[in-house]
């Protein structure tokens, strides 16, 4: 075991929009201590739960996954889909008063590190991620560092049909309005992981659509579809890859595969970029 396999008293916060998990005591990107929460609408509420189990855990620095677009000049939140709670507010001054200093990320840049560190992008210098959950989203690295603008990507505000049905709360014709988890509730009046595989393979060429533009907009060597929609896709993936040597004529097709990390992607993310800190 080398002096940065175990890394003291740092943990790795992945705060999405249906529950938080908080990761420390890590042996490795896949051997940690981890205690799982639900995540409240309720900003104060949340970061009180969060920082009661930091300090019962003797943690004071940690890495804050967040689904949430971020001004990353100012910290601050912006306006999450998802949190509405959680608009404008900054995390990274409010766990300061705490005594526990954070960096904070979007949780799809997280985990995309963890994919490209130690999953399915391991081979590849630039991985794009595409995240269908409960929001949906997509993050990009090139060597294993973040590729972003002054705020985090929101790839799951791209629009892609002109004809789609209003959905409150959604930007209509956007990827999200399109395969999140709670567009896909709000639709069909269903919980998508009860939806039959007949409905997901009538998806097939909406997703084939939004990877055709992630693939332009990014050129990714490898897209990497995580989430519980994103499994749903597993068996129609030969096909989504006819699907874009049809859309994509321009530049070479991504590989597209599915996510080898799962849910704990951004707990690996967050490991991966600890060590390089621990070093400098």
């Amino acid at each position: 075991m080398s002096e940065y396999d175990k890394i003291e008293n740092f943990a790795v916060i992945d705060l999405g929009n249906t529950n938080t998990k908080i990761a420390f005591n890590f042996q490795n990107h896949s051997t940690f201590k981890k205690i799982v929460i639900r995540t409240s609408q309720d900003y104060n509420k949340q970061i009180n739960a969060i920082c009661s189990i930091l300090k019962k855990n003797k943690t004071s620095r940690a890495i804050l996954a967040i689904a949430a677009p971020i001004d990353f000049e100012s910290n601050q939140l912006i306006n999450p889909p998802n949190l509405r709670g959680y608009k404008n507010k900054k995390p990274q001054a409010d766990f300061k008063k705490t005594g526990i200093e954070i960096q904070i990320l979007n949780d799809l840049e997280l985990a995309a590190i963890g994919e490209a560190t130690y999953g399915a992008g391991k081979k590849y210098q630039v991985v794009a991620i595409v995240s269908m959950a409960t929001g949906a989203g997509g993050a990009l690295v090139k060597n294993r560092e973040i590729v972003r603008g002054r705020y985090n990507f929101e790839a799951g505000q791209h629009i892609f049909e002109s004809n789609a049905p209003v959905i409150p709360y959604k930007i209509t014709g956007s990827f999200e309005a399109a395969l999140s988890g709670s567009a896909l509730r709000k639709i069909t009046h269903q919980d998508p992981a009860k939806l039959p595989d007949s409905f997901y393979h009538q998806q097939i060429d909406r997703l084939s659509q939004i990877l055709t533009n992630f693939s332009v907009f990014w050129s990714p060597e490898v897209i990497i579809l995580t989430g519980p929609i994103a499994k749903r896709f597993q068996r129609s993936l030969p096909l989504i890859k006819k699907k874009l040597k049809k859309y994509i004529q321009i530049i070479p097709i991504p590989k597209v595969l599915l996510s080898s990390m799962g849910e704990d992607a951004a707990l690996a993310g967050g490991y991966a970029l600890m060590k390089k800190y621990e070093r400098k």
